[in-house]
C-alpha cells in the first residue's frame, strides 16, 4: 500500500514539475517574442501638448491650435478645396481658415460625428437618421419587394466655399455608412437580410438629392457601380515604408526622425531641408501635410494644430 502510494505521488510530483517546466518555457518564449516586437514600438501620446517650431529653411507664417482636433480614432478629415482656404472637421463643427493667414473664415455646426466626402465642388456627409430631415420622394420610383430592409440615413451636403448647407434628405432602406460617386450621382445602400441577402443601392443626384433609380441585387452578385469615394483628405503622409517612396511621386518627400520633419530626394533620399517641432516626437500617422503653391501646411494631430509655411 505505501509503495503504491510513493509511485502515485511520484508520478504526481513528476506531472507538477514537467508542467512547471512547460509553463517556464513558454512564458520565456512569449516574452521573447513581445520583447521583440516591442523594439520596433514607439510610443506616442494620444494627445501631445502644444508645441512650437524652429525652422531656418522655411518661413513660418502662422500657427494654430485648433483644441477639439480629430473625431477619428485615425485622423483628422482636412479639405483643401481651393488655394486660398482649408476646411477640417472637428466633432462639432465644419471649419474653413484662410490659408495665408489662419484666419477663421466661417464655423458650421454639424450635428453627427461622421465620415465626409469631398467631390466636385460639394461636401458629402451620410449620417445615422435624423427624423427632423425629410425622406426624399419615392413616388415615382419603383422599389423591388426583395430589397426592404429596416436601414434608415441622412445625407447632407455642403458648400465647402461657405460652409452652407445646400440641402439634406433622409432615405429608407440606407445605411449610414460608405457612399460612392460617378459623374453627377452619389451611390448609397442598404442591406436587407431574408432568405437570401439583398443589396439595395440607391442612385441619387448630387445637385438635389431626388432619388433617380434603385437597384436590387444579390449580395453574391453585387458589384459597385464605381469605387471613387470622393476625397477624404486632402493631406499626405510623411513616408515611413519602403513601397512609400513610389507613391504621391508629384509630391516632396517627408520623413519623421524624432521631433523633426525632414523634406529629402525622393530619388537619392538625401536631406534637403527640415523643420523641427519642440515637444514629444511626431508620429508619421498623426502629420498630415499639404502643399497649396509655395505654402506647406502641417496638421499635427496628437497637437492639434496647424503649421503654415513659405517653402
Amino acid at each position: 500500500m505505501n509503495k503504491k502510494k510513493l509511485l502515485t505521488n511520484a508520478l504526481v510530483w513528476s506531472i507538477l514539475i514537467f508542467s512547471g517546466i512547460y509553463v517556464l518555457v513558454r512564458f520565456a518564449i512569449d516574452f521573447s517574442l513581445i520583447w521583440e516586437s516591442a523594439k520596433d514600438l514607439r510610443f506616442y501620446p494620444e494627445r501631445a501638448p502644444a508645441r512650437d517650431v524652429v525652422s531656418d529653411d522655411f518661413l513660418l507664417l502662422w500657427s494654430k491650435n485648433i483644441g477639439e482636433g480629430s473625431q477619428h480614432l485615425i485622423f483628422t478629415q482636412i479639405f483643401n478645396p481651393d488655394d486660398s482656404s482649408i476646411v477640417y472637421i472637428t466633432p462639432n463643427s465644419m471649419n474653413s481658415i484662410d490659408l495665408l493667414t489662419g484666419a477663421e473664415l466661417w464655423t458650421t455646426i454639424i450635428p453627427e460625428d461622421s465620415i465626409f466626402h469631398l467631390y466636385g465642388d460639394k461636401i458629402f456627409s451620410l449620417d445615422t437618421y435624423d427624423d427632423n430631415v425629410p425622406f426624399a420622394s419615392t413616388e415615382s420610383i419603383s422599389i423591388p419587394s426583395k430589397c426592404n430592409s429596416s436601414d434608415q440615413s441622412t445625407l447632407r451636403v455642403y458648400n465647402p466655399y461657405t460652409g452652407e448647407k445646400e440641402w439634406e434628405y433622409s432615405y429608407q432602406m440606407v445605411y449610414p455608412d460608405e457612399m460612392y460617386f460617378k459623374e453627377n450621382s452619389a451611390f448609397i445602400d442598404g442591406l436587407t437580410i431574408s432568405l437570401s441577402k439583398y443589396i439595395s443601392v440607391f442612385e441619387v443626384d448630387i445637385n438635389s438629392g431626388q432619388i433617380l433609380g434603385v437597384k436590387c441585387q444579390r449580395l453574391n452578385d453585387y458589384s459597385r457601380i464605381s469605387t471613387d469615394e470622393g476625397i477624404l483628405s486632402s493631406g499626405f503622409y510623411p513616408i515611413t515604408r519602403d513601397w512609400e517612396w513610389k507613391k504621391e511621386s508629384d509630391k516632396p518627400a517627408f520623413i519623421v526622425e524624432g521631433s523633426k520633419l525632414i523634406m529629402v530626394d525622393r530619388q537619392t533620399k538625401s536631406p534637403l531641408s527640415q523643420i523641427e517641432f519642440t515637444g514629444f516626437p511626431l508620429d508619421p500617422d498623426n502629420t498630415q501635410l499639404i502643399i497649396s503653391g509655395n505654402i506647406l501646411i502641417v496638421y499635427l494631430d496628437d497637437s492639434n494644430q496647424f503649421f503654415a509655411f513659405e517653402m
